[in-house]
């Protein structure tokens, strides 16, 4: 015993501890010499907090070890000494030697050891400001913070600190216990406390520039709620004496203490407006607020990454209060500082990304206008806006900042004052250079992905050219004109970015049509806007064979999709919206998929596709689709299905599409078009068969237009020039029959004749090949429309979509009247070029409106009806082959209730072709001018009977 624990300062012990040999034994050790013998251990402890005291912090590990194996002994025999209360009496004596090695072991211990945890939680008003605040190492402050941390008992808020400053607080909305959420706060208040003595470490030549961050880095990471950031609110004046002016006004590049203090001082403000509320009705605080020194020094990469940090939180905090005050707003935007800023900080996005994004956000706020604003604010925002605007243009480089220019213009350029300032302050120069390096940026460096900016700098460039029209006969706007003398070179650049090469938004911006910006996330890019068509379907064969091309593989995927999706029964409202808006962008190629499509859809029984029925009729872009195929489309009305498919939806949507007196100016328009369509044919037109093919697509498509339109309104009086026009041109198209069956009968007899007698043939020349040609009307080329159609009506007609009243009172066909034998949709599985022409003269049964429900009768004579179905499929159908489509097509629709079918063309037409047989475009125009006829005579009669 005596060996053991003899000699002054137990030199066996402290001798085996430093040398580190087997410090558990000598632990062991210890518990039995100290076992009944508390003085004992008092003593040894005593020994091991003195070794500690003298010597380096290396060469006290071992002790420390040690004290954590005694701190970590519980139970045992009976007679054992308190340890851990004699060590954590004894800690703070010696933390003044090694406070770093101290703290961090303290830190290890609070979470394993209540005690621990209760003797540092009850003595934070003796360590905290002592190490935290006033220690001059930073190492020691770092360590007191983690300390701090070790006393929210919760291992997730432990495991996510860290001591570097950022805008994220990762534990916001971090689930706490209530236990955990009270020890918290008992931290927190504490540290809250001390704002008011933060002050005295802030004095750079005496304390540095880092103090405090570890202290503000803590208690930003205590915000995990708006209990903690309204807990702040009783010492808003302590930090603002803090910030101002000790942190504020002194010229220090980088103070991180500052940067600190804002990161803290935006998160207590943000989603709490009871703290902005504190700023913004300080005028104190308002008015000094805006004073902060910045260095913008952007070559020095320690200033640049110091404010990459410090002045978003700072701009934040600016941007929150005039968010809440509409009067801060108004005095921030007048200072000197902030116009500092847009000029010196803005331009250089790449390095402040985050600030540059926060003083645009200004901006906006600063141009903001409100309903209730006073004459004088309002002067006050144009004063703004043409400071800024004449800033930028003064002091921009285009070559280099064309980001800045485009985000700046978009907002500050909002009337034709805006832009012609900058017409006047060569503000076009400017442009055109920043175009010229995103022009060469676009064709020459692979990696630079530019097309954004580029479709929103010429968007701005349009804006302000369009804004010098009203004004070209100004002095001061030709000078300002003739003075961008790049304007040549600029043109022939435009015409470069003109290819199909480019995307379409920047083609459409070259051209001066809308465009958006990049899309957030890759698109397939496979969009066939109008702009894009260089001519209309029907005009050029080869250019629509190429154009079919293109896009067919595209739309017939989606077709394929939408009918897999059916099979399936995953057909959802965005599947359906997708159908609509791919049919609405290919309408210029006339593809009857959708149509199809939805027809078969229309036909069946099952709640789903009601459901879907009505989510499509619900879709504002189907009423456009029809609208447009109304207006603008109407030859693609000669594809049966089309035709099938408007008579089933047109009576579902009407209201959508057309206004009652939108509808009837429509229907004027189209029989005044169609009179002159006429008049225009009448001379010499018995001799003249070929001018009236070329006629026919348009002619014949127009008359199913007008009937659509007369199933779903009635006019009060039809033009009476159209029956006996009608009945004439059906009397000339008979005509050119006879002619043309004359000229066939007189070629057959004299083939025969020669063959009779053995001789062979002479090839001779036929009256006209373009005469004798069988024509599918799909494809058939339209003359260009008259000067009077209803697409030079005016904008307010035809695009407006107010509900209408259908002047008729039957129901629109009914789904429920429809014969399906099942539910399932048939699914191709690949296709051919071929196909391309079969969607453009699909073989379905023509259903005309109700007003023609009795035609059927009285035209027996020109063909019986077919009461064919639509193919109906098993799923095993879902990979077959794509053919099936071309015979899918060739099916006639399902009939309707005799009440409420009604056929053209005698209603038995089967389409324009089939793989059997040929129906001249003669014979179809026929039937449809006796179908529009008879209609027409109906409504007349009944608008006699009305007025006797």
């Amino acid at each position: 015993m005596a060996a053991l624990t003899g000699g002054k300062g137990f030199p066996f012990l402290f001798q085996h501890i430093r040398d580190g040999i087997n410090i558990r034994q000598t632990c062991n050790l210890i518990f039995s010499l100290c076992r009944y013998n508390n003085r004992l251990a008092e003593h040894i402890v005593s020994m091991l907090f003195t070794s500690i005291a003298k010597l380096t912090p290396e060469a006290a590990n071992p002790f420390f070890k040690l004290l954590t194996m005694l701190m970590e002994f519980a139970g045992g025999p009976p007679g054992m000494p308190p340890f851990a209360s004699y060590i954590l009496q004894r800690i703070w004596e010696v933390i003044e030697y090694n406070p770093s090695q101290c703290l961090d072991w303290l830190a290890v211990q609070t979470p394993r050891n209540k005690l621990a945890h209760s003797w540092v939680l009850q003595n934070m008003e003796n360590w905290v400001e002592r190490f935290l605040l006033a220690h001059n190492y930073p190492r020691v402050r770092t360590s007191a913070a983690y300390l701090l941390v070790s006393l929210i008992p919760s291992n997730s808020f432990r495991q996510m600190f860290r001591s570097t400053r950022s805008l994220h607080i990762p534990t916001r909305d971090l689930p706490l216990s209530p236990d955990t959420t009270v020890v918290l706060h008992q931290v927190y208040n504490v540290l809250l406390g001390l704002l008011s003595r933060a002050k005295l470490y802030v004095d750079a030549a005496v304390h540095g520039t880092t103090k405090l961050v570890p202290y503000f880095s803590f208690m930003t990471y205590c915000l995990i709620s708006k209990t903690e950031k309204l807990m702040f609110s009783t010492y808003f004046m302590d930090l603002w004496n803090l910030f101002q002016p000790k942190l504020s006004e002194p010229a220090i590049a980088t103070n991180h203490n500052k940067q600190a203090l804002l990161s803290f001082w935006y998160n207590v403000c943000v989603d709490c407006p009871e703290n902005v509320r504190l700023i913004v009705q300080n005028p104190v605080v308002t008015k000094n607020i805006a004073f902060n020194y910045i260095l913008a020094d952007h070559d020095d990469q320690d200033v640049v990454l110091f404010n990459r940090g410090m002045l978003p939180a700072y701009y934040g905090i600016l941007r929150l209060c005039c968010e809440q005050s509409p009067a801060f707003t108004r005095q921030l935007a007048s200072h000197q500082n902030i116009q500092w800023a847009f000029k010196n900080l803005t331009p250089h996005a790449s390095q402040y990304p985050g600030a540059v994004e926060e003083l645009f956000n200004l901006m906006q706020l600063f141009v903001a206008q409100r309903p209730d604003m006073r004459e004088e604010e309002i002067e006050d925002i144009k004063q703004f806006k043409k400071t800024t605007i004449s800033c930028y243009l003064r002091c921009l480089d285009g070559r280099s900042c064309w980001t800045t220019l485009i985000s700046a213009f978009r907002i500050l350029l909002e009337s034709d004052e805006d832009r012609l300032l900058v017409v006047f302050n060569r503000g076009l120069i400017l442009m055109t250079e920043s175009f010229n390096t995103l022009h060469m940026m676009y064709h020459e460096a692979t990696a630079c992905h530019v097309t954004g900016d580029l479709v929103e700098l010429l968007s701005i460039f349009l804006s302000v050219l369009k804004s010098t029209r009203p004004y070209l006969q100004r002095k001061d706007v030709k000078q300002a004109l003739i003075q961008w003398q790049e304007r040549i070179e600029f043109a022939h650049k435009l015409l470069t970015l003109l290819n199909s090469y480019s995307p379409p938004e920047l083609r459409n911006a070259c051209i001066g049509g809308k465009s958006n910006i990049r899309p957030p996330r890759p698109e397939l890019n496979m969009c066939l806007l109008p702009t894009m068509v260089e001519a209309n379907k029907g005009k050029d064969d080869v250019y629509d064979r190429m154009l079919l091309d293109y896009f067919f593989s595209y739309h017939q995927f989606i077709h394929l999709l939408c009918r897999v999706a059916i099979n399936c029964e995953k057909f959802t409202e965005t599947l359906v919206k997708m159908s609509v808006l791919v049919a609405y962008e290919g309408l210029p190629l006339h593809l009857a998929l959708f149509p199809k499509l939805w027809t078969e859809l229309c036909q069946t029984q099952s709640a789903m596709s009601k459901n879907c029925v009505k989510l499509l009729c619900e879709d504002p872009v189907f009423a456009e689709y029809i609208k447009c195929i109304l207006m603008d489309e109407r030859t693609f009305l000669n594809n049966n299905i089309v035709y099938t498919f408007l008579t089933h939806f047109l009576l579902k949507v009407q209201g959508q599409v057309f206004s009652e007196a939108n509808c009837a100016n429509l229907i004027n328009t189209l029989i005044t078009n169609l009179i002159n369509q006429y008049q225009s044919l009448e001379s010499d037109f018995s001799n003249q068969r070929v001018e009236i093919s070329k006629a026919s697509s348009t002619l014949n498509g127009d008359l199913r237009a007008l009937a659509l339109l007369l199933s779903v309104h009635t006019p009060k009086q039809l033009n009476s020039a159209l029956i006996p026009t009608l009945q004439d041109l059906l009397d000339k198209c008979r005509a050119c029959q006879q002619q043309r069956n004359s000229l066939q009968e007189q070629e057959a007899k004299e083939r025969k004749t020669k063959d009779d007698e053995g001789v062979t043939p002479v090839k001779r020349r036929r009256v006209s090949s373009d005469e004798e040609h069988t024509v599918d009307i799909g494809d058939i080329k339209a003359e260009p429309r008259e000067a009077l159609t209803p697409t030079s009506t005016s904008d307010n007609e035809t695009r407006d979509s107010s509900i209408i009243d259908p002047g008729t009172e039957q129901d629109p066909p009914s789904p429920e009247n429809s014969s399906v034998k099942e539910y399932r949709m048939e699914v191709p599985s690949s296709f051919s070029e071929e196909q391309h022409a079969e969607e453009q003269s699909g073989n379905g049964k023509f259903e005309e409106c109700k007003e023609f429900k009795d035609l059927q009768a009285s035209k027996d004579s020109m063909g019986a009806e077919e009461d064919s179905e639509f193919p109906s499929t098993s799923i095993s159908a879902v990979l077959s082959d794509l053919a099936d489509l071309r015979s899918c097509d060739g099916q006639a629709l399902p009939s309707q209730d005799p009440e409420t079918n009604l056929s053209i063309s005698c209603g038995h037409s089967r389409g324009l072709f089939s793989h059997m047989q040929q129906h001249d475009i003669l014979d179809i125009l026929c039937r449809t001018i006796e179908s529009t006829i008879h209609v027409v005579t109906r409504i007349s009669g009944k608008g006699n009977q009305a007025a006797s």
